[in-house]
């Protein structure tokens, strides 16, 4: 074969190759968060502090940008959430704002074009300063009134979601959120406190997340989302029996702890699911349901009423 054919020859498969990247170019990885931040001025007087709109885009850069862990994700894998912020008030003397936090995570349920939504968390004790040029930066050696509560609940995210996906599989990332709020207890800020009037503080849902209490329940949100919702399409009767034992589980751990807020943010956003999942099923697999759900949920009896009727 002469220099001139082999030349031919090597062009001709370099082309091909990279023909093929473009009509099917390969699937790269991305990271793992894909965060939308949304920003309420309604309640303060925004003309004063126009550069607050900064905010919402520093902190979706902030998040989205940052290798949090290790994992490579696919672009289609990665772990959306909102964060909805609401400016409560503003102090003009050392720029600094007090704002409700509602963390909403969805992971997809596979086979699926659809997504579940994992836990919305509502936290009324943020209070930050924030001044026009601010920069967030990653340090998790030292406290930040904005950096460590963002940090926070991407790890608390995090940790929801790998729960969903294998057996108590969140606990390093919950370890991570206590890390913080360890850091944070000296710091005098808002909504770190061991001792909170309100019904969630940043704390408590940390700390019964590891706590031994809360076991079962962390195993019923992988029996749940990974047994029954991602197995649904392929056998609802499997699944559905799946989902019941998940409920079980929570009756078990519900039986044994003496805080519900977990429990409120799973069934808060879970309840019209649930019922979805189990109103074509069975009248025995319904009605066992029923009662499940009106003992550990007593709060969407009225929805669980659906069940006892059918489809």
């Amino acid at each position: 074969m002469s220099i001139r054919v082999d030349i031919k020859w090597i062009l001709t498969i370099v082309f091909g190759a990279f023909l093929a990247m473009y009509v099917h170019p390969p699937e790269v990885s991305a990271q793992e968060l894909d965060v939308n931040v949304e920003l309420n001025k309604s309640q303060i007087n925004a003309s004063s502090v126009g550069y607050i709109d900064e905010l919402d885009q520093k902190i979706e850069t902030y998040v989205n940008d940052y290798d949090w862990i290790d994992d490579e994700f696919m672009e289609k894998e990665r772990i959306k959430a909102t964060f909805n912020i609401a400016l409560r008030s503003y102090d003009a003397s050392n720029s600094s704002f007090t704002a409700t936090l509602v963390i909403t995570s969805t992971r997809p349920i596979y086979n699926t074009m659809q997504s579940t939504q994992l836990a919305q968390i509502k936290d009324n004790n943020w209070d930050f300063a924030f001044k026009k040029g601010t920069n967030l930066t990653h340090d998790e050696l030292q406290y930040s009134n904005i950096e460590s509560v963002i940090d926070y609940y991407v790890y608390v995210i995090l940790g929801l979601d790998y729960d969903s996906f294998a057996s108590t599989g969140g606990s390093s990332y919950f370890n991570e959120a206590q890390s913080i709020v360890d850091l944070a207890q000296s710091s005098g800020g808002s909504g770190w406190s061991r001792s909170s009037s309100d019904n969630y503080s940043r704390y408590s849902f940390v700390n019964d997340m590891q706590s031994t209490g809360y076991q079962r329940f962390r195993e019923a949100m992988y029996r749940y989302h990974r047994h029954g919702l991602d197995q649904f399409i392929n056998d609802p009767e499997e699944a559905r029996k799946e989902v019941l034992k998940a409920l079980q589980l929570i009756q078990e751990a519900k039986r044994n702890t003496t805080k519900n807020y977990p429990f409120d943010i799973f069934f808060s956003t879970k309840y019209n699911e649930i019922v979805s999942i189990f109103k074509e099923a069975d009248t025995q697999i319904r009605l066992e349901a029923y009662n499940l759900l009106t003992e550990i949920d007593p709060g969407h009896t009225s929805t669980y009423g659906e069940l006892q009727q059918g489809s």
